[in-house]
């Protein structure tokens, strides 16, 4: 079956807008600051309803007037603006590109601060605000409708937030959009209730952009973009699975599946964990669907199983099930090969989803311990998909992420402080409607480097994504296979690499961390290799991308010390991603998973990048604090270097030039970047 080829609606980029102090004759007033944002979206119907709410603050000790700038990206249709200032409607006069950037200039001459540039080529929303009291506050209110105008398949949102201030952000689309909606720089979760559903998140303090990506309401292929600016060329291709089985005439909630529940019954498991997890498969239990089939396998210092093979769901079977799990005794040792021969005595059936939910908070103590053995031995049953829970730190994790990369499941942990059942009722919720398995992407274009998601099933309410990137552009066929109660579909996609695509500036960095991940983790589980190691380190330096290997990037031939002494610290923190066991190594194999699922880059506040690498993603761009600059990871390779001074006439002519530099030379007065194949080195103006 082809996929049709779709279109994308791209919306303006918008701002938090600042608030300009007016000077008095002879003032030296201070700028009113902004405390805290809120940024409403409503999309629906094409259109998208806009309204973002800054609250400033005057900390001067009069009264002042203030000039409020809030610039509009060209691109679209804008309609029905509205301003709003402590409650009263205020009249906003709108400016073309030209009249603004002479606005820009004008301020950055001024204050000597090229923030502004970052707005350079935008419309421009003015307005006058008077008075602001005295040590006081100003709401300012944003309103406005914009009519979405067709690129290729995706509503894109991007929003400039202001760093120096949290901005609380609300999304709101119909139940239809959903599935698929993501942002490549937060982490969005809607509400699953209603016939619009919203997403509620903040953006603290240090973030300076909110992009949003809405697929088509109808189409199979969720999203195709790209991103291209020389040579080197990134694409994004998301499949919403639910559809192409729509398209097939099947049910997705129909799939019929066969679970086997194996859980660690030893000593160590008595008490509270035990108590958690005979609640959690109970309520897993009462999950199972008519067509269903299943079992129950305990193990200590021996296993034995609730039933041999497999049993149909039904009120007598599933109240026997109720009594053998609450009559269940932590007591013993941890024998893993005596549960996986019992599973391995499971007749298989390829026309039904298999899968193990295998639980255990210890390391196997009796029977075949050795690690690479027990993998061997699971082979015998990796036509099941395994997925594994473990339960503290005191087991062996490596093993457990190896077992369900063999059975080509999913891991997850349960640290000490977190609840069990709520763990295993999340993760079982999850699977418990399979879609797709086996899923494979094959392409006869010039890709490379692709990353496709580590586990080859999805499951209801999931979409599957594929990066990589391309050299050459063109329209080139590519095919999605995947099985269905054991049949095999197939899915033609054509292609579509754009050249010279200058949008979508956040894949190149998205794809990167995917691609690390994919290195960290064949580094986990198989050892550390150099060239792996070598590649880790490439790319994390190129995209800034935070890895263990982090505290290597410094600019070594500038700061041999700062990086030799950087590097211990995170050198032990490494240990964690290679260490079979720990608290920490939990958590490595957790954070490799998830940032080889992530769509979004944006670091969470307890997630901090090292102090040895500072960083910003600017403009589809690394660049790396270097000593007073702002340095781009590229600039140095080139073979000329063109030093601007700041605020002289060719700085300005620059910008005039290349709008598109504007966000570049918004970080400060001493930049290196590279443009159109030449290095650039904004240094200090000379008085």
């Amino acid at each position: 079956m082809r996929a049709g080829f779709l279109f994308i609606l791209s919306l303006p980029l918008w701002a938090n807008g600042k608030m300009i102090v007016v000077q008095p004759p002879g003032g030296n007033l201070s700028d009113p600051q902004l405390q805290s944002a809120v940024l409403r979206i409503e999309v629906d119907s094409g259109f998208a309803q806009i309204e973002v709410v800054h609250n400033f603050f005057n900390p001067n000790s009069r009264i002042v007037e203030g000039e409020f700038l809030f610039p509009l990206m060209a691109g679209g249709v804008v309609e029905q603006i509205r301003m709003n200032v402590n409650g009263k409607e205020t009249p906003a006069e709108l400016l073309d590109a030209e009249k603004a950037r002479a606005i820009y200039e004008e301020i950055v001459r001024r204050k000597r601060d090229p923030g502004l540039f970052e707005w350079a080529g935008t419309q421009l929303i003015k307005c006058r605000v008077f008075p602001i009291e005295a040590r006081g506050t100003q709401k300012v209110v944003v309103r406005y409708r914009v009519a979405l105008a067709r690129l290729l398949n995706t509503w894109t949102c991007s929003q400039w937030l202001n760093p120096d201030a949290p901005t609380d952000i609300e999304v709101q689309l119909p139940e239809g959009l959903v599935n698929g909606t993501f942002s490549p720089t937060h982490e969005l979760v809607f509400d699953q209730t209603g016939a619009k559903r919203t997403a509620r998140l903040t953006a603290q303090k240090g973030s300076s952009l909110f992009e949003l990506c809405v697929p088509s309401q109808q189409e199979l292929v969720s999203y195709q973009l790209c991103h291209k600016r020389s040579s080197q060329g990134y694409f994004w291709l998301t499949i919403d699975p639910a559809k192409w089985l729509a398209q097939e005439h099947i049910s997705p909630k129909s799939q019929a599946k066969d679970i086997a529940f194996v859980l660690d019954t030893s000593g160590s498991m008595a008490g509270a964990k035990m108590e958690q997890a005979q609640k959690a498969l109970a309520f897993c239990l009462a999950q199972l669907k008519d067509q269903d089939r299943f079992t129950l396998i305990r193990f200590s210092t021996e296993a034995s199983a609730f039933a041999e093979s497999w049993r149909s769901v039904g009120p007598d079977s599933l109240k026997e099930a109720k009594t053998f799990v609450a009559d269940l005794q932590a007591i013993g040792g941890t024998n893993f090969e005596d549960a996986f021969r019992l599973i391995q005595k499971l007749k298989k059936d390829e026309s039904r989803a298999q899968m193990v939910l295998f639980i255990t908070d210890g390391k196997p103590t009796v029977g075949t311990t050795e690690p690479n053995q027990l993998v061997h031995l699971a082979k015998n049953h990796d036509q099941f998909r395994t997925f594994t829970l473990g339960v503290g730190s005191d087991l062996n994790s490596i093993l457990l992420d190896r077992l369900a990369q063999q059975g080509r499941g999913a891991r997850a942990y349960v640290q000490e402080n977190e609840d069990l059942e709520l763990k295993l009722s999340d993760l079982f919720q999850k699977i418990q409607y399979p879609l797709i398995s086996d899923l494979k992407w094959t392409c006869q274009g010039p890709v490379s480097e692709v990353v496709t998601p580590a586990q080859p099933d999805v499951f209801y309410g999931e979409v599957w994504s594929v990066c990589g990137t391309y050299a050459q552009a063109g329209t080139f066929k590519s095919e999605l296979s995947g099985k269905y109660q054991g049949k095999t579909l197939n899915l033609i996609i054509e292609l579509k690499l754009e050249d010279q695509a200058e949008g979508n500036a956040f894949l190149p960095k998205l794809w990167a961390q995917q691609r690390i991940g994919y290195l960290l983790e064949q580094i986990r589980l198989h050892g550390e290799d150099k060239e792996l190691v070598d590649e880790v380190k490439r790319l994390a330096k190129q995209y800034g991308v935070v890895t263990p290997y982090t505290s290597f990037l410094i600019l070594e031939d500038e700061a041999p010390d700062l990086a030799r002494d950087r590097s211990r610290p995170e050198a032990r923190a490494f240990e964690s991603i290679v260490a079979p066991s720990g608290a920490a190594s939990n958590q490595a194999s957790e954070d490799v998973q998830a940032m080889r699922k992530s769509k979004n880059f944006y670091a969470k506040p307890d997630q901090k990048a090292p102090q040895a690498l500072q960083n910003q993603w600017v403009a589809g761009k690394n660049f790396v604090q270097n000593g007073p600059y702002w340095q781009e990871s590229e600039w140095g390779k080139q073979s000329k270097t063109n030093k601007i001074e700041f605020l002289s006439p060719a700085y300005f002519e620059l910008v005039n030039q290349a709008p598109e530099l504007g966000p570049v030379l918004a970080m400060g007065e001493q930049v290196r970047f590279v443009w159109n194949n030449e290095a650039y080195e904004i240094v200090p103006a000379k008085n």
